[in-house]
Formats: C-alpha cells, sequence, structure tokens
C-alpha cells in the first residue's frame, strides 16, 4: 500500500491511513542541556504539515461551516429586508448597507469554499508512484 502522506507527516501519515499502530506512554521530562532546535517558524510549518495530512477532511469540514455563515447570513438579509418591507418597525438608514455587507460576507465565504474545494480537487491528481530507489535507506 502507497500512502504519500508519510513523507509529509510521519505519525499523521500512519493515523490517517489507518495503520495498526501501538500508543507508548512515556513522561517527557525537561530538556537538560542545549537549546531547542524547533523555532517558532519550524514549529508553526510543523504543525501545518500535520494538518495538510488531514486536508481532505479539513475542506470537508471547512464547507459545512461555510454554508452554516451563509445560512446564517441569508437569514439575517431576509430578516432585515421583512422588518423593512411588511413591518411599520423604524429600521434605520444603514439598513440597505448592512444588506451590502452581509452580502459580501456572504461571497467571501462562497469564494474561499470554492478555493479550498478545487485545491482538494487538484491535490488527487498529483498522487506519485513510490520510489522503490530509496526504500534502503529507511531499512537500514
Amino acid at each position: 500500500m502507497h500512502q504519500g502522506n508519510l513523507w509529509n507527516h510521519y505519525s499523521g501519515g500512519i493515523i490517517q491511513a489507518k495503520i495498526p499502530y501501538d500508543k507508548v506512554l512515556l513522561d517527557r521530562g525537561k530538556r537538560y542541556r542545549g537549546q531547542s532546535k524547533m523555532n517558532f517558524n519550524n514549529l508553526v510549518l510543523h504543525g501545518l504539515s500535520s494538518i495538510s495530512v488531514y486536508f481532505d477532511l479539513l475542506s470537508v469540514r471547512i464547507l459545512k461551516l461555510s454554508l452554516y455563515g451563509i445560512a446564517i447570513c441569508l437569514v439575517a438579509v431576509f430578516y432585515i429586508l421583512y422588518q423593512k418591507l411588511f413591518t411599520s418597525n423604524a429600521i434605520p438608514g444603514w439598513a440597505s448597507s448592512l444588506i451590502l455587507i452581509i452580502s459580501g460576507i456572504i461571497l467571501q465565504l462562497f469564494s474561499v469554499t470554492l478555493i479550498v474545494l478545487l485545491l482538494q480537487l487538484s491535490s488527487r491528481k498529483n498522487i506519485q508512484a513510490p520510489n522503490t530507489k530509496i526504500y534502503k535507506d529507511f531499512i537500514e
């Protein structure tokens, strides 16, 4: 079985592929000497690479949250329009500006979701066969 995410983040790739593994609990002690080689930038990149292993699940969650956000924004727009057109309540003059702002939020949510989903779909075509020449480095 080929699992391309192992090169990106080993432990995340193992968990995402549902390969059986055993957990070993250990009490991590404090560093006795020397400085950590993980500065803030490397730590952020390490965390983002572990998240990128789950990009397919992440894109579905972004889609769901964006749809919820769009639904909430549409309810707000319809409520403002209902209050303005069908009731005698005093609606401030900036109600139309608020509708435009909410429409901009809807457009941004739609755009971000579309970009994430297109990135997810385009990443599927970049699957490569494993390189059989480098296995010796890992066996030794």
